[in-house]
């Protein structure tokens, strides 16, 4: 599968602006090889991500990066910081800003069309 990771806090204006677009791309591709990962930082409180997440009824898996694990290897420098993984688990895209659907839509396309 391809893999969307949106590595994010619930402070950060421009993650939680970011969260429908990346809920209407997961519901959009549900079934159709692409998995999308909401994966809060933990400089965040894990409670308040999880409630931002529940709140917002997101159609996406969001994990807690405890320690911070997934932030390094992805070298996160800002937030929010998308990187779509293609389905040879290569590291296909990387963005660190806000994405539009149209951005990640064309992301996700070259991705799929790799494998």
């Amino acid at each position: 599968k391809v893999v969307v990771s949106d590595v994010w806090a619930s402070w950060c204006a421009p993650c939680r602006a970011e969260t429908p677009i990346l809920d209407k791309v997961a519901r959009h591709h549900d079934g159709k090889g692409v998995v999308v990962l909401g994966i809060a930082t933990s400089g965040d409180d894990w409670q308040r991500a999880a409630e931002f997440a529940i709140s917002r009824k997101l159609g996406y898996t969001t994990l807690f990066d405890d320690g911070d694990h997934v932030a390094n290897a992805f070298l996160v420098q800002e937030l929010p910081t998308l990187v779509v993984i293609d389905r040879d688990g290569t590291i296909d895209a990387v963005r660190s800003r806000m994405v539009h659907e149209s951005e990640l839509e064309d992301m996700i396309t070259a991705a799929l069309a790799k494998s």
